[in-house]
């Protein structure tokens, strides 16, 4: 039960995590070629 959690806990936060990569990744690229 407790490995389960900690899982879905990891899952959690790698997803998080991913999202704001990607949003800065993106946010980036709009600054480097939207001029």
């Amino acid at each position: 039960m407790e490995r389960k959690g900690n899982i879905l806990t990891a899952l959690i936060w790698g997803t998080l995590i991913g999202i704001l990569l990607w949003m800065s990744f993106l946010g980036w690229l709009d600054i480097i070629f939207g001029k």
